[in-house]
């Protein structure tokens, strides 16, 4: 059988019950105190009642607004110190607090402050201050109206670049025994790098494609440039075109493009081509690879040598017993 509720539990329920009718009694205008003589109610009790029936319930339990120190003034401070330098350290941010505001928190509260402000730590992109200043602006815009033009009379673009590949590539990682090293006798001196130049169009796809041991100077990219545009003219892209169209180069402003037209066109009359004059160089604006579609070429290609290698190294460690999911890392 259910044990009977306990005496005190009784009496705080009968005390609630004679509370709310004294209360009842209050909102309909009648004499509180006279009801609370009538329930067998205490008056100061009745009084807190009555008092209290206006107010919002107190809070009970839980964390104190007083004891609460990351307040939405100090998250705040701290969205006005990351956008002042998105390096700050997480003690930096707490002893700026502390100095600005006098209030001292730990790391671990700024840290959890900074994630609900749905805010993460990722890697730095380095821009220029000189990035997108007037100057620079107006010159990026130069150089697409300028191609834009070359575009609407119908001019073959061809965009050049080169890069560098690293034929030296080695492990960083070998076995040895146990509390040995792993030691590898290499050269002084890696050699001359390699470096590739290509230039590619929209409709053509690869025009030219040379290879260069050592670094590329002013007379190899001058004699490439002309090479370039005599290849150009020789595709059918080009044959398709008037005979008045020009083939535009797309270049960057590296040291070794500096006074290339002079040179190649010299390169193109010892050689007996005498169209040069169809031959622009067009330059792309300050800090604006993105608009030169070879520099993709570039990291795709350097992607899959990346690749190849990975697969090179995978087999140095599994051996012959790899699975396809291991050679290649797809499932």
């Amino acid at each position: 059988m259910p044990s009977d509720p306990a005496p005190k539990k009784l009496d705080d329920h009968a005390r609630e019950l004679a509370k709310q009718r004294v209360l009842r009694v209050f909102r309909e205008g009648g004499d509180w105190k006279l009801a609370a003589i009538h329930n067998d109610l205490l008056y100061a009790t009745a009084r807190r009642a009555v008092v209290e029936s206006g107010t919002d319930p107190k809070q009970r339990g839980g964390v104190r607004s007083s004891c609460v120190k990351m307040t939405v003034e100090l998250m705040a401070k701290l969205e006005e110190y990351l956008d002042e330098d998105c390096r700050a350290t997480l003690t930096d941010m707490c002893d700026r607090l502390l100095s600005d505001t006098g209030v001292s928190v730990s790391k671990s509260s700024v840290h959890r402050a900074l994630q609900g402000m749905l805010y993460s730590t990722k890697k730095l992109r380095i821009e220029k201050a000189t990035m997108n200043n007037s100057i620079n602006k107006q010159k990026r815009k130069e150089f697409v109206e300028k191609l834009d033009g070359h575009i609407s009379r119908g001019d073959m673009i061809v965009y050049q670049d080169e890069t560098n590949f690293n034929l030296y590539l080695s492990r960083s990682e070998g076995w040895s025994r146990i509390g040995e090293r792993a030691v590898v006798q290499l050269p002084p001196s890696q050699g001359k790098n390699l470096h590739i130049q290509g230039g590619v169009s929209a409709f053509t796809g690869l025009a030219l494609l040379r290879t260069h041991e050592g670094s590329i100077a002013k007379l190899e990219n001058a004699q490439f440039i002309a090479d370039l545009f005599v290849a150009a003219q020789r595709t059918l892209e080009y044959q398709e075109l008037a005979p008045s169209n020009k083939v535009v180069i797309v270049t960057d402003n590296a040291p070794a493009h500096s006074q290339v037209e002079d040179l190649a066109r010299q390169f193109l009359t010892e050689d007996g081509i005498m169209n040069g004059n169809r031959l622009v160089l067009l330059r792309l604006g300050p800090y604006s690879p993105m608009l030169n579609p070879i520099e993709s070429v570039g990291m795709c290609s350097s992607r899959r040598c990346g690749a190849s290698w990975l697969r090179r190294s995978k087999s140095f460690w599994f051996g012959e017993s790899m699975t396809r999911t291991q050679r290649t890392g797809l499932p």
